[in-house]
């Protein structure tokens, strides 16, 4: 299975595990207040609301049964100060799906940003659910699973660009004799 990164960025600034004497779910990536979040695979936007909780704006989506991992999965997305999708929707992989939020430095105290949740600072909480059972997330970073970074895709439409534009130029010289 395939899936890519929920964001451009990698950089994971809090791990899954205990911390702070509780469980943390999911981790912390960094990302600037307002990063576009993409869906890692297609599935279907199972919630997508503001809360008073600990998430603020959360976005959950449903991989449904995956052969290749065994079982369901799900993923998760907190501290989004938009969403894009509404519960129901069909998601592709790859698909913007929000913007990052969590609280920025101007923001102590908290100036009433819905989407931002208990946080310290802007970035993307994500979540892994395998048959009902929070995973580290980390260990698809690790495995290469997470990899494919929008950056990989871009090059790829780059080089296809390049491929037709040399396709278009041989073409006018071709006719143009």
């Amino acid at each position: 299975m395939k899936l890519i990164s929920p964001t451009d960025s990698f950089r994971i600034t809090s791990g899954f595990g205990p911390r702070w004497g509780r469980s943390h779910n999911g981790v912390d990536i960094s990302t600037s207040s307002g990063t576009i979040a993409r869906a890692p695979k297609s599935g279907i936007v199972k919630k997508a609301s503001f809360a008073s909780d600990s998430c603020g704006g959360t976005i959950i989506i449903e991989h449904g049964p995956v052969a290749e991992m065994g079982g369901n999965m799900r993923t998760s997305y907190c501290h989004m100060r938009a969403i894009f999708v509404k519960e129901g929707d069909y998601v592709r992989k790859g698909q913007k799906i929000g913007e990052t939020g969590g609280r920025t430095s101007s923001q102590f105290p908290p100036n009433g940003d819905k989407g931002k949740g208990n946080s310290l600072g802007p970035h993307l909480h994500f979540g892994v659910k395998k048959d009902g059972n929070w995973v580290d997330p980390e260990e698809y970073f690790r495995a290469g699973v997470l990899r494919e970074s929008i950056a990989v895709e871009l090059s790829q439409i780059a080089i296809f660009a390049l491929m037709v534009g040399s396709a278009i130029y041989f073409a006018t010289k071709l006719f143009t004799k």
